[in-house]
């Protein structure tokens, strides 16, 4: 995860669409935004991120990453997730 970044474009037909961070743009240099070492710190794990990241990508038009959006889209998915395996293991 170290080096995982959230900054990332996505290429659909020759069309660039980007990943914002809450009001701005990702910058390395200015250290707005969320990096491997940060992201790791966080205690979320890795597949956590991928799942949000893969779930909120942009496709048709730029996206912004939220801390509040990520708890909300987090805890309902795991919330959901456990219920589901709740009921599984219930059969």
């Amino acid at each position: 995860m170290e080096h995982m970044w959230l900054h990332f474009c996505v290429v659909l037909n020759d069309i660039e669409e980007y990943l914002q961070y809450e009001s701005g743009k990702f910058s390395k240099s200015r250290n707005i935004g969320v990096f491997g070492p940060g992201a790791k710190e966080t205690g979320v794990p890795a597949s956590v991120w991928r799942f949000y990241l893969i779930s909120t990508r942009p496709e048709t038009a730029d996206s912004t990453f939220s801390w509040n959006e990520f708890v909300s889209f987090v805890t309902l998915n795991l919330f959901s997730l456990m219920i589901v395996l709740a009921d599984c293991c219930k059969q």
